[in-house]
């Protein structure tokens, strides 16, 4: 998926024992590790080894700039066409104008982008709320652009009617 291109370079995965938890926390203030309540009760020593994502550093704590919203407006529709919903849309998933986080995000096919067990309406409400979060977090970071990810409601209602679209699953 153009890695290093819309987000921001994943190199893999690395598993880490347990036993760094400490080390690693004090670093870089991890509070949370997501394990399951039952694990913190073991010593660490016998706690599963957990799983992390190596990524470029990137050390740029500047989510985005103005100069930065075009490609970025291109990016989040480059991942739309490759069926990739953020579903998250907020500047902490963002550095340097590129994704960090895509922990929330659905691909199709997924069970919720799926007319078989939805309707379509219901989807397309889902996935419009993408681009209507990426318009606020553009609006909220103070940055004045005439570029929408959403559509403009005022524009659209000057426009001819579209056929709605196809009933068939992804």
């Amino acid at each position: 998926m153009r890695n290093g291109k819309i987000a921001v370079f994943c190199h893999g995965h690395i598993s880490l024992p347990a036993t760094l938890e400490g080390e690693l926390a004090k670093q870089f203030q991890i509070d949370d590790w997501q394990r399951p309540e039952e694990e913190y009760e073991q010593p660490v020593a016998q706690r599963q080894p957990f799983r992390a994502i190596v990524k470029e550093l990137v050390s740029d704590n500047v989510p985005f700039t103005a100069k930065m919203v075009p490609q970025m407006l291109k990016d989040f529709a480059a991942l739309r066409r490759m069926f990739v919903y953020m579903r998250d849309v907020r500047a902490d998933n963002y550095l340097g104008g590129k994704i960090v986080d895509f922990s929330c995000a659905w691909t199709a096919p997924h069970i919720l982008v799926s007319t078989y067990l939805r309707n379509w309406d219901v989807i397309d409400s889902d996935l419009q709320w993408d681009l209507e979060q990426f318009d606020e977090m553009i609006k909220d970071a103070g940055i004045n652009t005439w570029r929408r990810a959403s559509p403009n409601p005022e524009y659209l209602s000057k426009l001819r009617p579209r056929p709605e679209p196809a009933s068939d699953d992804w």
